[in-house]
């Protein structure tokens, strides 16, 4: 059986020297790439894929400006209904939410981790736990 298919590359947006985690949203609708990288301006990448399943159209590929101070966008995680993505900078040393609906960096959180030499550090992995809303 042979398959001739073509696949659809586009280069990532920014000059990444190792992509971290591809991080997909709770309903496969955004997807956000945490990565490293030397001179990163704290440009987060993130894919929308295309509406239409009939169509052989592709997605979008776009970036974010994270605010002032952030670098690379080392790791991310959404909360469970979707409607934030929480990523770790380096630079700063925080986590950032963006909010999805408008794709915009509404606030960030300081971790306070430091090193063992007293120095901050980002958060290397985030993880989210559910409350209830009741």
């Amino acid at each position: 059986l042979t398959m001739n298919t073509a696949f659809n590359q586009q280069a990532l947006p920014v000059s990444a020297t190792e992509i971290d985690q591809v991080v997909s949203s709770p309903y496969s609708n955004l997807s956000f790439v945490t990565y490293q990288g030397t001179g990163a301006a704290g440009v987060l990448p993130y894919y929308v894929p295309a509406t239409t399943a009939t169509s052989p159209t592709f997605g979008t590929l776009s970036t974010l400006q994270l605010s002032s101070g952030a670098q690379s966008p080392v790791a991310g995680i959404f909360a469970p209904d979707g409607s934030l993505f929480f990523v770790s900078t380096s630079g700063d040393n925080r986590v950032h939410e963006v909010n999805t609906t408008n794709l915009t960096d509404t606030g960030t959180i300081d971790p306070k981790l430091i090193n063992a030499n007293g120095q901050p550090v980002p958060a290397q992995f985030l993880a989210v736990k559910s409350r209830s809303t009741t």
